[in-house]
């Protein structure tokens, strides 16, 4: 990226494409892993499952103007809105 050479970017694509891929097959066999013992370690297979159902939801505060150009931070999710 720093250089711009066509055939250097060429190869950190592979390099890049190499990795996510294997990283996409560690992931999946992890997962075949833990499927398989569901039954013989159910507290793994929730924990898991618990992991990836995490989501982050919310807006974050915000600061608005008012009429007269006072910076105001708003925290309640109406005034979000």
């Amino acid at each position: 990226m720093e250089t711009r050479y066509p055939e250097k970017y060429k190869e950190y694509t592979r390099r890049r494409n190499k990795v996510r891929a294997m990283t996409h097959k560690l992931r999946r066999n992890l997962e075949k892993d833990i499927s398989r013992q569901a039954k013989l370690k159910p507290r793994q297979f929730w924990n898991y499952v618990k992991g990836k159902m995490k989501t982050r939801t919310g807006v974050s505060d915000l600061i608005i103007q008012s009429d007269g150009n006072e910076e105001i931070l708003t925290k309640t999710n109406l005034v979000k809105a």
